[in-house]
């Protein structure tokens, strides 16, 4: 790799990163040690994901934004076929047909598909980009992320769909868009949402919604997940119990507990000092990638630095809102600390973007 462009790398921001996946590392092995019989299994699977992740980041590095922006086409097609792939061929979990087996191991292809569509659709509104508040491209923007989408929502994976939503509002923002669009958006969103609740949403997406709405109303059943989460986040207090000695963790009560709710593992055993040392990584991330999004020497680079952004901020407030029960229970994990190799892998590479757009951000001049 060119020198000039090692002394463009925003070290901070690896460093934030690695961080943020080493706390993960140590929230899974608490999380599946638990008290009446662990595995070190998932401890071993996620380290050696990251090992991986972080060799795939720096491989992206090495190739220009631009070039990987100018296969847009190829980049969106792959994605579509590997979301038609998993509604072919996938297997179900939690309620949701994500998942992929291939060779002993699973992957989910959405979490790759969003790191694609950020790719695909920043180049579309860089092409696009004087004609944007043209109403027919903006329905060809519209159905270029509405395709995807659409085949999530097949998949019963509402959690992911809202991803691709707040990647396409950020980076439409950005890109230009008048405000009215957006507020005519949410507007719609508003007034159609009695009648996707009562039509178009299942049993179980309505119960998640309905205790969202009366925490109470169901706490051993629908509710049940977030009742043990705030009582865990809840009774870590200042310094929490101590790595592989909370409660709820250690026996059990707290469901996925080393996947959706890794939060509350944090919240309980290494108590607020641990929260906000998370919370500040997490900001720590966030406020160089708008950085580097801000310097970015061309417009492309800058959307996508967007979408990245606009991605991990919808995972990071879910998530975390999910767990103190302020959001409803959606199961997208939580960037880096999750337990998940797809997730872990997708997010590294949309690091490794972002890094490759900030190295770049002067022209190499011979």
């Amino acid at each position: 790799m060119d020198k000039r462009l090692v002394k463009n790398i925003d070290f901070v921001l690896i460093a934030a990163v690695i961080m943020i996946s080493a706390l993960g590392i140590v929230a899974i092995s608490s999380a599946t040690h638990v008290a009446n019989g662990g595995s070190a299994k998932s401890v071993l699977l996620q380290s050696v994901w990251l090992l991986f992740s972080i060799a795939a980041a720096f491989l992206i590095m090495k190739i220009d934004y631009n070039l990987l922006g100018n296969y847009y086409k190829v980049i969106y097609a792959g994605s579509i076929v590997l979301l038609l792939l998993t509604l072919l061929i996938g297997s179900s979990a939690n309620g949701a047909k994500s998942w992929v087996r291939i060779g002993g191991v699973s992957f989910q292809f959405s979490e790759i598909a969003k790191v694609a569509i950020i790719l695909s659709l920043g180049k579309l509104l860089d092409i696009k980009k004087d004609k944007i508040n043209n109403i027919y491209e903006l329905l060809k923007i519209l159905a270029f992320v509405g395709i995807p989408v659409l085949l999530i929502l097949k998949q019963n994976d509402t959690g992911t769909a809202l991803v691709f939503i707040a990647i396409l509002l950020g980076m439409i923002f950005i890109a230009g868009i008048n405000i009215w669009y957006i507020i005519a958006f949410f507007a719609f969103g508003i007034i159609s949402g009695p009648v996707i609740f009562k039509y178009f949403l299942q049993d179980y997406q309505k119960k998640r919604i309905l205790t969202f709405l009366n925490p109470n109303l169901d706490k051993m059943g629908a509710g049940y997940h977030v009742f043990q989460s705030k009582i865990a986040i809840g009774s870590g207090q200042i310094t929490g119990f101590g790595l592989y000695k909370g409660s709820q963790v250690q026996f059990n009560f707290l469901p996925e507990a080393s996947t959706d709710f890794i939060f509350s593992v944090v919240g309980q055993e290494l108590g607020f000092v641990g929260s906000i040392t998370v919370l500040l990584l997490y900001f720590i991330m966030l406020f160089r990638l708008v950085q580097i999004a801000m310097i970015s020497k061309d417009k492309y680079g800058s959307l996508v630095v967007t979408g990245i952004i606009s991605m991990f901020l919808f995972h990071i407030l879910e998530n975390i809102g999910m767990t103190i029960g302020i959001m409803p229970v959606t199961g997208i994990p939580l960037p880096f600390m999750s337990y998940g190799g797809s997730s872990l892998f997708a997010n590294f590479v949309a690091i490794g973007l972002a890094l490759n757009v900030g190295m770049r951000r002067q022209k190499i001049k011979f």
